[in-house]
């Protein structure tokens, strides 16, 4: 299983420092949450930090629309060095549209979707996702927690998705629902305090991962 550090938890005073100590602990790339005071009750994100991110860390930037207008953002997120971007199934109006441009700037597309949305809703736009994310908690910044449900959620969506279509999951993960996740079919997770707060980053991350093969959490 892959893992992204999610920035959201850090520090907004030393996200420099915390960005390079989770590199060096050897996740396979960073998340940002963009948040546009509309569709999450948050504002979030800049195009500068993605371009620093790129620029410094050299891993891969996943960037998280939580905005009820992604479009626009697509051209200007390739060119400050995103490697990939999620938009939410909830307000896209034209898939096929968003997935035409996001090749067009060389990123990889994918849908997510909040926990109250039925899983069955990404069926219809499989064949235009490079990946699907699964939210597995709500952003209230504050005491996101894994909700119940969730492992059944992502089981459906590997069955209806097949082992082609990459899944991700995001929200409130630890050890212990890490590996109820890979066991339900995930190929990707979205790590935020258990990795950006930690004390030994590198240590916290051998956890996640032993968990999520299987080991002792």
């Amino acid at each position: 299983m892959k893992i992204l550090a999610s920035l959201t938890a850090a520090d907004p005073l030393a996200l420099g420092e915390a960005a390079r100590r989770l590199r060096q602990a050897g996740v396979d790339g960073f998340h940002v949450d963009f948040g546009d005071g509309r569709f999450v009750p948050w504002l979030g994100g800049s195009l500068e930090l993605v371009q620093a991110l790129a620029n410094a860390e050299r891993l891969p930037i996943e960037v998280h629309l939580m905005m009820e207008e992604p479009e626009a953002w697509i051209s200007p997120l390739a060119a400050a060095g995103a490697s990939r971007v999620l938009v939410h199934l909830e307000v896209v109006r034209y898939p096929w549209r968003l997935r035409t441009i996001a090749i067009h700037h060389g990123l990889n597309l994918g849908f997510a979707v909040n926990p109250v949305t039925p899983v069955a809703a990404l069926e219809p736009i499989a064949g235009c996702a490079d990946f699907v994310s699964l939210l597995t908690s709500e952003p209230d910044l504050a005491s996101e927690h894994f909700l119940p449900g969730s492992t059944d959620r992502i089981s459906l969506a590997r069955r209806l998705l097949g082992l082609s279509l990459e899944v991700e999951v995001d929200g409130g993960l630890s050890a212990g629902s890490l590996h109820e996740t890979a066991l339900a079919g995930a190929d990707v997770a979205v790590v935020g305090r258990e990795l950006t707060l930690a004390e030994n980053p590198a240590a916290s991350l051998r956890m996640l991962s032993t968990a999520a093969v299987g080991g002792a959490a």
